[in-house]
């Protein structure tokens, strides 16, 4: 981890290093061309046709994103597969004692667009797909409207394309291309930001309240990110109307806990138990990185010399209410960002309001810093730049490197189709060797063929962390053959794998394995391997 850091670190440097050199040269030899190069790099047709292009970028990453037969993060087939289970009647939270080990802390938000395209589609990944591209195209659409509510056309084109690319900047940057929680939370926030930011009519706050209980409803602590944009609207159409907003946002929260496999008690008991994961500073350091980043734009329009302007004054007087909310919730995802598992993606939620307020101060004081210190300016922008362009450009690259095993993807699946029509459709399961594999990932085509999700890497992992130890029903369900068949990575030892955190914070977590000695002893005494085929051995239970 450390010496990718210290890579992407000495990308950057050398990428600023370079522009610093030709603006040098350009200073010495050709001073009139840094004026030329300042003006066409502010001309609003040029960026609205870079932006065009980056954007067209975007969708086509979506598109093959959706077509992919593959998983991107070992999360992917959690929420696939516990979407299905819901689908078909399980519930979203088991029991503590249950045998079935696969419950999240997410909240139901997260599953229930996927399990609602799931039932849609049929169990198939390109269904899920199907919402991640969605999901993507209604946050650009609504973050387009908002920017439209302070710029024509084009510009709003451009400050669309901004914030993408801001929101593309927290490393690992792929979490608008899982299939997760993450990607649903920004397309509500960019809802949000829509319905905050009306400054009349119905149809703004109607946005807020629904969009605001999604967000609560995908994960609990995620109400955090909501604040500043209540804080927002009770700055513009005052408390009543904020009132009415936040009670329906309670009423509207509760609706998904109406199902009868999504129980609200349980839920609460899940979120109770998460007390075990420990901090890691590498993740607060990745956070601290970020930070800057994010609020360089901040010092651009405000300048070396803010106080001297009245406009920019007079705008922060004005909106001392959200800022007053914004700072403390950006603290509070900064800590959040230290629990294992998470880093600086918590501050994504918080780049459309960031992006809005930075245009809409930018328009108060008539962009001083630019105005007032023209190449100084544009020196600064173009630095930040380079940074945010290495920085996506490294991060798009770990997006698209899981598609060069597209034909692994491809016959994976195949091998396991053939397994289940040799073996039967419903006895077939997914099983760990002794390190993570991303064949495991594929676990998801056993689940749509009717297979009982026993147990699950990434919930494990979890449990692991918060003290939670697998329960002897699941040692029995493995001691008395639930599962006669289990495929295990080819040429791992079965059920050794540690923790996935491990990879990660190796000094946090250690290596010991996931599995207790119970549960592996259970496997040992009933199953044998039967024959391997090219990706997986095959264990059957001794009985069948």
């Amino acid at each position: 981890m450390l010496d990718s850091t210290l890579i992407r670190s000495a990308q950057v440097a050398a990428a600023l290093g370079a522009f610093a050199l030709i603006v040098l040269l350009l200073q010495v030899f050709a001073p009139s061309w840094l004026d030329r190069a300042r003006r066409l790099l502010s001309s609003t047709r040029l960026l609205v046709v870079v932006s065009l292009c980056l954007l067209a970028i975007f969708a086509g990453l979506l598109l093959a994103n959706t077509a992919f037969p593959g998983y991107l993060d070992q999360a992917d087939p959690n929420i696939t597969t516990v979407a299905w289970l819901v689908r078909q009647g399980a519930p979203l939270y088991h029991s503590f004692d249950s045998a079935n080990r696969y419950s999240l802390l997410y909240g139901p938000g997260a599953y229930l667009p996927f399990t609602a395209a799931l039932w849609l589609g049929g169990g198939a990944t390109v269904s899920v797909k199907c919402v991640v591209l969605l999901a993507n195209l209604v946050m650009l659409y609504f973050i387009w409207r908002t920017a439209r509510s302070l710029f024509d056309s084009r510009r709003a084109l451009v400050m669309l394309c901004l914030i993408l690319l801001f929101i593309l900047v927290p490393r690992p940057n792929h979490y608008l291309f899982q299939v997760r929680a993450d990607v649903l939370l920004m397309s509500a926030i960019a809802v949000a930001l829509f319905g905050a930011t009306r400054r009349s009519g119905i149809a703004g706050p109607v946005a807020l309240a629904l969009s605001t209980a999604f967000i609560i409803d995908t994960k609990a602590t995620a109400v955090i990110y909501a604040l500043p944009l209540f804080a927002l609207l009770l700055q513009r159409r005052g408390f009543r109307l904020t009132f009415g907003v936040g009670l329906a946002t309670l009423a509207v929260t509760g609706i998904p806990f109406l199902l009868p496999n999504v129980s609200v008690s349980q839920y609460a008991q899940w979120l109770r138990r998460a007390t075990g994961h420990p901090s890691a500073m590498a993740d607060l350091s990745s956070t601290l990185r970020t930070l800057p980043i994010l609020l360089a734009p901040l010092f651009l329009i405000l300048g070396p010399t803010p106080w001297r302007e009245p406009k920019l004054v007079a705008w922060l007087r004005q909106n001392f209410l959200v800022l007053l909310a914004l700072v403390p919730c950006v603290i509070l995802a900064m800590l959040a960002s230290t629990r294992i598992g998470a880093g600086s993606h918590h501050l994504l939620p918080f780049i459309p309001l960031l992006g809005y307020l930075y245009a809409e101060l930018g328009q108060a004081s008539g962009w001083y810093f630019p105005k007032t210190w023209p190449r100084l300016s544009f020196y600064a922008t173009s630095c930040l730049a380079i940074v945010v362009l290495t920085r996506v450009a490294g991060g798009l690259i770990e997006v698209t490197t899981p598609w060069l095993s597209w034909r692994d993807a491809i016959a994976i699946r195949t091998e396991l189709r053939s397994a289940l029509a040799r073996y039967g459709a419903g006895k077939v399961g997914m099983g760990y060797g002794d390190t993570s594999s991303q064949i495991t990932y594929y676990r998801t085509e056993l689940i749509f063929a009717g297979q009982e999700l026993v147990i699950d890497d990434v919930a494990l992992s979890d449990m692991m962390m918060d003290g939670m130890p697998i329960p002897a029903s699941t040692v029995a369900a493995i001691a008395n053959c639930t599962t006669p068949v289990w495929l295990i990575p080819r040429g791992q030892k079965p059920f050794m794998a540690p923790s996935l955190f491990a990879d990660y914070y190796p000094n946090l977590v250690g290596r010991e394995p996931m599995f207790s000695p119970a549960f592996r002893q259970a496997f040992s005494n009933r199953y044998q391997k039967a024959e391997s085929i090219p990706h997986f051995d095959v264990w059957i239970c001794a009985s069948t």
